[in-house]
C-alpha cells in the first residue's frame, strides 16, 4: 500500500513536466505607492500625489517594483498533475531584474486534461533597468520601462519570466529545467 500511494504521488509530480505553461495576466503592478495598472501611461493621469511618490522613491533609492501576474498551466494527461512550486528569473531585454522563489505551503493540483492558474508575486529591481549616471537617458529608460510595463497582457513586451517548476518526491523539492514565457 505504501509503494502504492508513493507511486501516486511519485507520477503526479512527474506529470508536471508534461504540462504545457503560458502567461496568464497580470494582476498588479506597483513601485513608489504608484499602482501602474491604474495608471496607465497617458501622463494626464499623474497628479501631485504621484510625483511626490515618484520623487520620494527616488530620493530613498527605493527602486523595487512588485509585480503580481498569473501562470498559466495546463495538464495534458489523464491524471492529475502536482506542483511543489517554483523559482523565477525575470528578463527585461534579456537583462536579469530580478529573481525568487515561490512559497507554497499546499501543492499546487493541475487537475487532469485542466488548466489551473498559478499566482506569482515578482519583486523585481528597478535599479537594474535604469542607468542612473546618465540623467536624460535615465528618463528615456524609466518611460520605457514603464510603457512595456503597462503593454503586459495587451502585446508582446521586452519581458520575459523563467520559471522553473519544483515537483515533491518524498518529502524532497526537486527543481525541473526552466521553462521561458515571453510577457
Amino acid at each position: 500500500i505504501l509503494f502504492g500511494f508513493s507511486g501516486c504521488v511519485l507520477q503526479r509530480a512527474l506529470n508536471m513536466k508534461d504540462c504545457k505553461y503560458s502567461f496568464g495576466e497580470l494582476t498588479g503592478v506597483t513601485w513608489a505607492n504608484i499602482n501602474f495598472l491604474q495608471l496607465g501611461t497617458n501622463l494626464s493621469n499623474f497628479n501631485v500625489k504621484t510625483i511626490t511618490d515618484f520623487a520620494t522613491a527616488l530620493a530613498k533609492k527605493d527602486f523595487a517594483t512588485r509585480i503580481t501576474l498569473n501562470i498559466n498551466a495546463q495538464n495534458p494527461k489523464n491524471q492529475d498533475a502536482a506542483l511543489a512550486g517554483f523559482d523565477y528569473q525575470v528578463l527585461y531585454k534579456e537583462f536579469l531584474i530580478g529573481e525568487g522563489e515561490s512559497i507554497n505551503s499546499s501543492e499546487i493540483v493541475v487537475p487532469a486534461y485542466g488548466q489551473t492558474k498559478i499566482p506569482a508575486n515578482l519583486q523585481i529591481s528597478f535599479k537594474d533597468v535604469v542607468d542612473l549616471k546618465h540623467p536624460v537617458q535615465s528618463v528615456d529608460n524609466t518611460l520605457a520601462f514603464i510603457k512595456s510595463i503597462t503593454k503586459i497582457g495587451k502585446e508582446k513586451t521586452d519581458f520575459s519570466i523563467k520559471i522553473r517548476p519544483h515537483i515533491r518526491i518524498g518529502q524532497k523539492r526537486v527543481k525541473t529545467a526552466y521553462i521561458t514565457l515571453d510577457i
